[in-house]
């Protein structure tokens, strides 16, 4: 809306307010005219006005000065500074301030900015709901609630900054028409599963409405405005209490009314009590509205509307969509109960019901594409028995789904040489895929105590189709920050930047396994293939065999013997054997101390069964590789034993790249044998391509000889595997401070940061990454951050904090100097052994110039080849040491030259 009619609205309102009731109408004839909107706009402020002890967020003054928001300050803001951001334009006016574009400069990244008004913060009201939406949002971490970057203030502006959505909010969409039931149950799931992350975190959102639901390109679907959000005083995702209903409900002041209308509950339209079940209600209007294209209730202003949620029904909505299905409109009617005790009593229920609908409706969608390309075979008399043909794909696809495939070739070849029908729909189906995401197979079950079988099969697919050619294949720990989150192929190809998806359900009974898998082209979302796999469980390394095979076959059916072979490769054919690695590899990835040691036992247990499987010989060679940097444990006790385990691979399978990868690390980090270590990790890389861990071993290694520049090309490889692993998202920020580029590094880990908040060696490696470029107060504060994150009490953040305000930086590092000797010598009296963190002893002593000591437990980490030591020859922090005579000869016998 621009200056003018902005202007216009606001002299013609308070002129209004001055004319007597009666004569309104006669005074908005003469001052409309024939400007319908404008008189709509100041009816609607009229109106409110008349029922000020009934408003629904705010006075009448506060809503005129929404509308005219953007002249007040739009001009005022746009162009100028605000903290570190610089602000670009106005994306929009809402009850609570203003949003802004905005670019944050120190990270060259956009954001979305929104500012309270200066005369708002003056208003207790307005100043706690500002605060309380940036508590609330900030409290929450998923992929479909708004990101919350930061809450400051800056020349006396209280601002937010979030995440910038480039996107159309679900109103805008809906302009357009309704939508299918298929997208507005992609929508539906998405939203469920933010507000289940709220409702778990105890926090209410009591204004979901289509204007805050964005929807970006892709599909993927924020969550917007917690300005009303409540903190309920559980935070358990179920309704807690007795027969009388909830507890942990939020009430509102007496006579507000918070929401808006047509989307608001019941109860909160009787200005009552609200929990969960609340936010449950305004979904189904929300989702009532998608898929019918109008309003669940609508009246002629807002308390004719709140009449209407409050005693009527909306229209049935199969009135509107006549094919709905009688599961998606009993969920909608469920969503809309008037009684909270008749709706859903949790969002996760809900959820669950529509992620069904949703499948039940892919499943249906490829069956009817099955179908048109499938002709009916006539028998002899020139009828088809179709009963028989269902009988017979049915068993087919229940235990033969290659013969499934040759079955359904057989027949689409059919049909092109009798009509050629099936040309152009086929061609689009199978464009070559070059990238593909295997993600995390759905535990069915719901038994905790089957989770290793779904998750190691997922690892195994992985592996296997790396070895197809021209094919991208993510790594497994950025496949797996999606478990248990219901996104759209469409969104997840979006964000991973792949051509497909292979989405898959697990499902055990008491002696066989069933596997459910679907091949999705991100692009269309069309199921390229599909199959069902029955087996016991003795026959498990075969159905992975056989898995691996025919998808590979659908994405590249030209494949050599020799490459069908090492995609279907068989490490071992037994199958104890394999569940036991499973189950070994499902303890690993945990790493923790007490995982890694159940992880040896099982991959240990796997070789007993299997002498000559050489994916647990690395499974024992990982184990043993990386214990000691997760406790105090003698690198010379552990490494030598990885490095047998990882030689007996070889020895098997002389092939097998996480073997070359591991005996890499040992070379480097143990032996310090830098030229072996360097020809292992190429070997490692030319035999597996995609193993994202292998290029970001070898990025460090080619930056610790010197080879900065080499060394960033292989990370950002590794990353293009692997965009959300953590390892290597901070090893890249470490490699640029090395580098010296440190503006550079420090985006890059508060990108890790906000990737992995609750990491606290992140936060170290950020704050080395400030104190490198001098900015130590920043670095101070992130170093707290750390330790608090990594278990530090309050009472020890605050003699941190004491230190560093009574004596500076040298104070800060006196005090973690004093801890780590503390503990050192706890280890020494309550485990009776050596320490195993003398470089990290030697760090402290060298930032505060102890460089005798930091000399001596420097040449006490050699002696104990404690692996951090090859760091020593970048970090910054041993600046002071590199003119001194015995610092060189160390980094000499390290083998390093800098």
């Amino acid at each position: 809306m621009n200056k003018e009619a902005l202007d216009r609205i606001e002299i013609i309102f308070h002129a209004a307010l001055e004319v007597p009731a009666a004569e309104r109408d006669a005074f908005l004839d003469r001052e409309c005219g024939a400007d319908t909107a404008l008189r709509s706009d100041i009816e609607s402020l009229l109106e409110l006005d008349s029922r000020e002890n009934e408003l629904l967020d705010g006075s009448p003054a506060e809503l005129a000065a929404e509308l005219i928001g953007e002249r007040r300050y739009g001009e005022n803001v746009s162009g100028k500074q605000i903290g570190r951001y610089r602000i670009e334009r106005l994306l929009g006016v809402g009850g609570m301030g203003e949003v802004y574009l905005a670019e944050d400069s120190r990270l060259g990244r956009k954001v979305a900015i929104k500012i309270l008004p200066a005369e708002f913060a003056l208003d207790d009201g307005r100043l706690k709901r500002f605060e309380l939406e940036a508590r609330s949002a900030s409290a929450l971490n998923h992929p479909n609630i708004l990101t919350i970057h930061e809450i400051g203030e800056a020349d006396g502006v209280r601002f937010i900054a979030t995440e910038y959505v480039d996107g159309r909010t679900l109103t805008e969409v809906l302009r357009d028409g309704k939508l299918p039931v298929e997208s507005s149950l992609d929508i539906a799931v998405q939203i469920a599963s933010a507000l289940d992350e709220a409702h778990t975190a105890g926090i209410v959102h009591r204004d979901i409405k289509p204007d805050n639901v964005m929807v970006r390109p892709s599909g993927l679907v924020k969550i917007l405005d917690f300005g009303v959000a409540k903190f309920l005083e559980t935070g358990s995702g179920e309704p807690t209490g007795t027969a009388e209903g909830p507890r942990g409900r939020g009430k509102t002041e007496a006579g507000a009314i918070i929401g808006t209308a047509d989307y608001m509950s019941p109860e909160q339209a009787n200005g009552g009590e609200v929990d969960r079940r609340s936010d449950i209600f305004s979904f189904g209007a929300v989702l009532y509205e998608m898929i019918s294209g109008r309003r669940a209730f609508k009246g002629e202003d807002a308390k004719e509307t709140m009449s209407a949620i409050m005693h009527k029904d909306p229209e049935p909505i199969r009135l509107s969509v006549a094919d709905i299905s009688a599961s998606v409109e009993a969920i909608i009617t469920r969503t809309l109960a008037k009684d909270p005790s008749d709706r859903y009593q949790t969002v996760r229920d809900l959820h669950a019901d529509l992620r069904t609908e949703r499948r039940r409706i892919e499943r249906a969608d490829a069956a009817d594409a099955a179908n048109e390309a499938r002709p009916l075979q006539p028998k002899e008399n020139g009828h088809t028995d179709s009963t028989t043909e269902r009988e017979a794909t049915s068993w087919i696809s229940r235990r033969r789904p290659v013969a499934r495939k040759a079955l359904a070739a057989s027949l689409v070849a059919a049909l092109a040489l009798v009509g050629g029908l099936f040309g152009y729909r086929y061609q689009a189906a199978n464009r070559e895929i070059r990238s593909i995401a295997v993600m995390p197979l759905v535990n069915a079950t719901g038994n905790p105590s089957v989770e290793y079988l779904s998750d190691g099969i997922t690892e195994n697919l992985i592996r296997s189709l790396s070895a197809v050619p021209r094919l991208s294949v993510k790594a497994r720990s950025t496949v797996f920050t999606y478990k248990g989150r219901e996104l759209s192929p469409k969104a997840i190809g979006y964000d991973l930047n792949v051509d497909a998806v292979l989405l898959g359900r697990l499902e055990q009974g008491d002696e066989e396994i069933r596997l459910s898998l679907e091949l999705v082209d991100t692009s269309t979302q069309d199921v390229r293939w599909s199959a069902t796999y029955e087996r016991g469980t003795v026959e498990i390394a075969s159905m992975q065999r056989e898995i691996a095979r025919d998808v590979a076959g659908d994405l590249r059916p030209g494949l050599t013997p020799a490459e069908q072979g090492q995609v279907a490769k068989s490490y071992s054919t037994n199958s104890e054997a394999q569940l036991l690695y499973l189950k070994g590899r499902f303890q690993w990835v945990k790493r923790t101390v007490r995982d890694f040691d159940k992880a040896a036992r099982f991959f240990e247990q796997a070789i007993e069964k299997d002498p000559d499987y050489a994916l647990a010989y690395t499974g024992v060679a990982d184990t043993y590789a990386l214990k000691p940097l997760y406790g105090n444990f003698s690198p010379k006790e552990y490494l030598p034993k990885a490095k047998q385990a990882a030689l007996k691979a070889l020895e098997i399978d002389p092939n097998l790249a996480e073997a070359h990868a591991s005996l890499a690390y040992i070379a480097q980090t143990f032996e310090h044998d830098w030229d072996l270590a360097g020809e292992e990790y190429r070997t490692a890389i030319r035999l597996d391509p995609n193993y994202a861990t292998a290029r970001q071993w070898y990025a460090e290694h080619l930056a610790l000889r010197g080879r900065l520049e080499d060394a960033l090309i292989e990370i950002d490889v590794a990353l293009e595997l692997d965009p959300f692993s953590m390892v290597i998202n901070r090893m890249k920020g470490n490699l640029l401070t090395f580098s010296k580029r440190y503006d550079e590094a420090i985006a890059q880990l508060e990108r890790t940061i906000e990737l992995y908040p609750e990491s606290p060696i992140v936060r170290f490696n950020l704050a080395e990454a400030y104190a490198a470029k001098g900015m130590r107060s920043e670095a101070i504060e992130h170093y707290l951050t750390g330790l608090q994150l990594d278990g530090a009490s309050n009472y020890e953040l605050r003699r941190y904090k004491s230190a560093f305000k009574l004596k500076g930086w040298n104070g800060f590092w006196m005090e973690h100097l004093a801890t780590m000797i503390n503990l050192e010598r706890e280890v020494q009296r309550r485990e009776g052994r050596s320490f195993y963190d003398n470089e990290g002893l030697a760090y402290a002593y060298a930032a505060v110039n102890d460089h005798e000591r930091a000399v001596e437990y420097l040449n006490r980490a050699y002696e104990a080849r404690e692996p951090s030591l090859v760091t020593i020859a970048y970090s910054d922090v041993y600046d002071g040491l590199r003119s001194d005579v015995r610092f060189q000869e160390l980094i000499s016998k390290i083998g390093l030259s800098r």
